[in-house]
C-alpha cells in the first residue's frame, strides 16, 4: 500500500482531445479537461482520480470497460516502460457495478497503456467505436455511473486482489463479485513482462493486496507468481482455466 487516503476527494478527469470527452464538454459535465492526450497526460496531485475516455477495438462491440494504468512490458504507450501506476481496487470494483446492467455490457481491461503517474488513477471507457463516442446517451450513462461509484465505493464490502493471467478482456476477475481488482495483468504480457513489474502489481495499490488470483497461466508462470507472491505474504487462489 502506498501513502494514498482511501477517503480522500476523488476527482473527475477528461480530455477535449478525446472523442468521450468532446462529447462530456458538449453536454456542459463540470468535469476537469486535461487538455492532453489521455494515454500520457501529466497528473501530478496526490488525490485519486478517474479519467473518462474512449475505447477502441477492432470488434467494434459496444462495451464499457474499467481498468487500471501501467505499462507491464518494454512497449509503452504513454508513461514509462515497465512501470505501473497506483491502482484503486475498491473504487474501480465501484464504478463496474454502477455500470451492470446498463444496455451494453461491462468489463475489467488488463492494464495495458499509461499514464503513470503516482496517484491512483482509474479510467472508465466507452467503446468501441466513433458511432458510441458521440452518443450522448452512452456518455451519460457512463458520466453518471462514475459519479455514484465514487459516491459508494467505500462502503463496497470486497477482498483486495490482482489478477494474473486471462485474456486482454476479463470476464473471470469481472464476475467475481467477492473481489476488487487492481492491477490484471493478461497472459500475454505475462510472459513478457519482468519480475519487477509483476512485484508492483502486488504493491502499488491504495488500499494492501490480500489475494493473487491466477487464471489459465502455465505451470511455469503460478511457481514465479507464487514465489514473489510469497515475498509479500499474498494468498495465492485460482480462477476458471488455471491449469491446476
Amino acid at each position: 500500500m502506498l501513502g494514498f487516503s482511501v477517503a480522500g476527494v476523488v476527482r473527475i478527469l477528461y480530455s477535449s482531445k478525446d472523442p468521450v470527452g468532446a462529447t462530456l464538454k458538449r453536454m456542459g459535465y463540470d468535469f476537469e479537461d486535461v487538455g492532453e492526450e489521455v494515454v500520457e497526460f501529466s497528473y501530478n496531485s496526490p488525490e485519486p482520480a478517474v479519467m473518462i475516455s474512449r475505447h477502441y477495438s477492432a470488434s467494434g462491440i459496444p462495451t464499457f470497460t474499467v481498468r487500471h494504468v501501467g505499462n507491464p512490458t518494454g512497449q509503452a504507450l504513454g508513461g514509462r516502460p515497465f512501470c505501473l501506476g497506483t491502482a484503486h481496487p475498491r473504487l474501480a470494483r465501484s464504478i463496474l457495478l454502477q455500470l451492470r446492467g446498463m444496455e451494453i455490457p461491462v468489463t475489467y481491461e488488463a492494464t495495458h497503456h499509461g499514464p503513470t503517474p503516482e496517484a491512483p488513477l482509474v479510467f472508465a471507457e466507452l467503446g468501441s467505436r466513433e458511432e458510441m463516442w458521440g452518443n450522448e446517451r452512452l456518455v451519460r450513462t457512463l458520466a453518471d455511473a462514475v459519479v455514484r461509484g465514487i459516491d459508494s465505493y467505500k462502503d463496497l464490502n470486497c477482498e483486495i486482489a490482482v489478477g494474473m493471467g486471462g485474456g486482454h478482456y476479463a470476464p473471470t476477475f469481472t464476475n467475481m463479485d467477492t473481489h476488487c481488482f487492481g492491477h490484471i495483468i493478461s497472459k500475454h504480457h505475462l510472459r513478457e513482462t519482468t519480475d519487477d513489474v509483476l512485484r508492483q502489481a502486488m504493491v502499488k495499490s491504495i488500499e494492501p493486496v490480500k489475494e493473487v488470483i491466477l487464471n489459465d497461466v502455465s505451470s511455469s508462470l503460478r511457481s514465479r507468481i507464487s514465489s514473489l507472491a510469497l515475498q509479500f505474504g499474498l494468498q495465492i487462489k485460482f480462477g476458471e482455466h488455471s491449469g491446476q
